[in-house]
């Protein structure tokens, strides 16, 4: 389960919406000498908002934990990047093989892209998307601590 905490920025209609903070990948290993904790210096930290059911009866202001099954993302993921590259690369390859010009080819991978898109909206307006939202699944009494692991500097061979 991928989990996220949030704050509660509105409630209404058994529904509520919350803020969560998205950190880069990175964040956490206090370096900041890559190149993507300059980028994230340069960029910021940004904000989700997202609509859940308020099946705890969270109120305005509480800290509560989001998540969404390892599987469905897993699963949202592919859906979204991999089924219109496939459809584009498989368009352009088969207008290879139907011994098109370049141009040919170009117009086919926009059209594979343009469907694997297509489908894409289509399956998640069918009633897919709902699989793929976050869910609550707690309220927060505390920040939420992360252990760390902290290795003893000596090193113990044997001999």
């Amino acid at each position: 389960m991928h989990e996220t905490e949030a704050t509660v920025i509105a409630v209404e209609d058994g529904k509520i919406t919350v803020e969560a903070s998205v950190e880069s990948g990175c964040s956490s290993c206090g370096r900041n000498s890559c190149s993507s904790s300059i980028l994230s210096a340069l960029i910021g930290k940004r904000r989700s908002v997202v609509t859940v059911e308020n099946s705890l009866h969270a109120t305005y202001r509480d800290r509560v934990v989001i998540g969404v099954e390892d599987r469905d993302l897993l699963t949202a993921t592919l859906l979204a990047y991999l089924l219109p590259l496939v459809t584009m690369i498989s368009l352009a390859l088969l207008a290879k093989g139907m011994a098109m010009t370049e141009t040919g080819e170009i117009f086919a991978a926009a059209i594979g892209l343009l469907l694997g898109l297509l489908t894409v909206r289509l399956t998640l307006l069918r009633g897919g998307i709902a699989r793929y939202r976050p869910r609550l699944l707690r309220l927060s009494t505390q920040q939420e601590v992360v252990q760390t692991i902290h290795f003893s500097p000596e090193i113990r061979r044997e001999k």
